[in-house]
C-alpha cells in the first residue's frame, strides 16, 4: 500500500543542515540518566517530624 502522494506513507521530515546539527546536539543534552535516582516532589515535601504515611501538606 502506498501513500496517496506517492510516498512511503510513514513520516518525513526535511530539515536544513544547520537544524540538523542543533537537534544532535539537544539529543545529547536531554539523554536520561538511567543511573540516577532523583527525589520525587512527594519525597522533596515530606516532612520527618511526622509519621510515615502522614499526609506532607501542612493543615491551617
Amino acid at each position: 500500500m502506498f501513500a496517496v502522494d506517492g510516498g512511503s506513507g510513514e513520516a518525513q521530515v526535511k530539515l536544513p543542515t544547520d537544524d540538523i546539527d542543533v537537534l544532535k546536539q539537544m539529543l545529547v543534552r536531554t539523554l536520561s540518566d538511567p543511573t540516577s535516582d532523583p527525589k520525587t516532589a512527594s519525597e522533596l515535601g515530606l516532612d520527618p517530624s511526622r509519621p510515615k504515611g502522614a499526609s506532607a501538606v501542612s493543615k491551617p
